[in-house]
């Protein structure tokens, strides 16, 4: 019952830490070097938490020593309680869409703003980390409004909330909650590889040495639907992939089965 109280005193410190709102903090070029490029970084930590140091702050520092604009996103994600425990205690906490609104709203912001700040807004993109990866796919395949990204770099991004072999567990408890998680319909409408849109902007996807045999099947299954889109025209986005693969026969599986496009630099 001691051990009850506790994690129940706990989720609800964390829930009243995580209602903070979308923050996005700009590390802006110097104008000498200034690409005119801009891109929101979303940090990773399975829609529990953000990797704010690692995959947000120095992201973006190493992207304005290259002349891009960065803009760090703080968006909502569930609690540390969630991520420590492995469940919302109470269905306490943040969860989908409001990830999703933080993105948009994001967008909306350096759109309003490029001018100000010598941005070109046909070079406006959005990158992200394992969750924040998901979340960088969703600020275009999901996005209700009219600020769009112009490319996405998803950097070993989870993918499905529904294919239970390769599902990230903990970014889907963390976006969908306790109870929306066991929703199919809910799962399908945020597993990506069901909404590539033919309109899909340049992709440009990162993997980790780490990358299992079955995961990047599934990521040859994404990255061809990225690469050939439902759509009666010819014209394909382009897709730069930098794979750390572990072997040279998944190299070979990536290059014999995928349209790969190298023709495309922020």
């Amino acid at each position: 019952m001691r051990r009850l109280r506790l994690i129940i005193f706990l989720t609800l410190c964390a829930a009243t830490l995580s209602a903070a709102q979308q923050l996005l903090t700009p590390y802006l070029a110097d104008s000498a070097s200034n690409t005119r490029t801009a891109v929101i970084v979303c940090p990773g930590g399975s829609y529990s938490w953000l990797d704010m140091k690692e995959e947000g702050v120095g992201v973006a520092k190493w992207l304005q020593s290259q002349g891009i604009n960065a803009f760090v996103l703080k968006y909502h994600v569930a609690n540390v309680s969630a991520y420590i425990i492995g469940y919302r205690v109470l269905g306490i906490g943040n969860k989908y869409p409001k990830m999703l609104n933080d993105v948009e709203l994001a967008l909306q912001q350096v759109y309003h703003q490029a001018d100000s700040l010598h941005i070109d807004t046909a070079r406006i993109g959005v990158m992200g980390f394992s969750a924040g990866g998901h979340l960088t796919m969703m600020s275009y395949t999901h996005n209700r409004t009219a600020y769009k990204p112009h490319f996405l770099c998803p950097i070993y991004p989870v993918v499905t909330m529904a294919d239970e072999r390769y599902a990230h567990k903990r970014s889907r408890r963390g976006a969908l909650g306790v109870w929306g998680q066991w929703n199919k319909p809910l799962r399908d409408s945020l597993s990506i590889e069901q909404h590539i849109p033919r309109d899909c902007p340049p992709v440009f996807v990162w993997t980790t040495p780490s990358l299992s045999t079955k995961t990047l099947n599934y990521w040859i299954r994404l990255l061809r639907q990225i690469t050939s889109p439902i759509s009666t025209s010819n014209t394909k986005p382009a897709v730069m992939v930098l794979a750390h693969l572990q072997s040279k026969a998944q190299t070979s599986a990536v290059n014999g089965k995928m349209n790969l496009y190298n023709g495309y630099r922020i």
